[in-house]
């Protein structure tokens, strides 16, 4: 596929992106702002982890995770047809030979599904699997469905597809539970050491995800959750409140 209308942003020396519309060229010049505690928790991998990135959009997080930490092998899973296009050609443009693309979804377990998407632009988000309702329960009309293999992450592990993660990232505005609820063998493997994840309705549901989670010996790591500069502080002021990322960590 030919590139030559592509532009590409520079995020850092050894670290770039193609764009080809507003939302993926603010994703790029906002890399370090907009979710300062994901940057800072990928900063603090020890190194040669393994990183399993859920919904990694254009895979910006699992490339700048190899590229800060050379021995990092990143898994980038991504159901969304376009996002997944751009995904094969970042990994290229920064030669990033440690970072594995998944074009699958992800849940409780493994089936066909079809992937309902609101929004057409590459780099764009709130793509929902099974039914078009979006992360706050309302319903929305999709501009374009696609069929997607959806699997556990239990069961990509099993099948030897995916190593045993230290570090699971998950973004998928709307679906982290059945997704939490598919990896119970992993997250009983003490090679997990933290699982990051972006609560919607947080208030609602912070309790299921401090008392799923404590389950496995992972508790909610205020490193990350209580950083000055945490993405909440920028929702809050925009009027998202109820969108906040998370971090559990295991006790060692």
């Amino acid at each position: 596929m030919s590139l030559t209308k592509e532009k590409v942003f520079k995020i850092k020396n050894n670290f770039k992106s193609y764009f080809n519309n507003s939302l993926e060229k603010y994703r790029c010049e906002s890399f370090f702002e907009k979710e300062p505690e994901l940057v800072y928790w990928i900063d603090c991998f020890k190194k040669k982890s393994i990183f399993v990135d859920i919904g990694s959009n254009i895979v910006l997080y699992s490339i700048y995770s190899t590229i800060n930490n050379k021995g990092t092998t990143s898994y980038s899973i991504e159901p969304f047809f376009d996002n997944y296009k751009r995904i094969l050609e970042n990994i290229i443009l920064n030669n990033s030979k440690k970072v594995i693309p998944l074009y699958i979804g992800l849940s409780n377990k493994s089936y066909l599904s079809t992937l309902y998407i609101p929004d057409l632009r590459s780099s764009s988000s709130g793509g929902q699997i099974n039914k078009p309702i979006n992360e706050k329960g309302s319903k929305f009309k999709p501009l374009k469905e696609e069929k997607v293999l959806v699997f556990s992450l239990d069961d990509l592990i099993s099948l030897k597809v995916i190593q045993i993660p230290n570090y699971i990232k998950i973004d998928v505005d709307g679906n982290e539970k059945n997704i939490l609820k598919g990896m119970r063998r992993t997250l009983s493997n003490k090679n997990i050491r933290s699982v990051f994840i972006e609560i919607n309705n947080y208030s609602k549901n912070i309790n299921f995800y401090k008392n799923y989670l404590s389950k496995f010996d992972l508790f909610p790591d205020n490193k990350f959750n209580n950083l000055k500069n945490h993405s909440s502080v920028r929702r809050l002021e925009n009027n998202n409140s109820e969108c906040v990322n998370t971090v559990f960590s295991r006790n060692n």
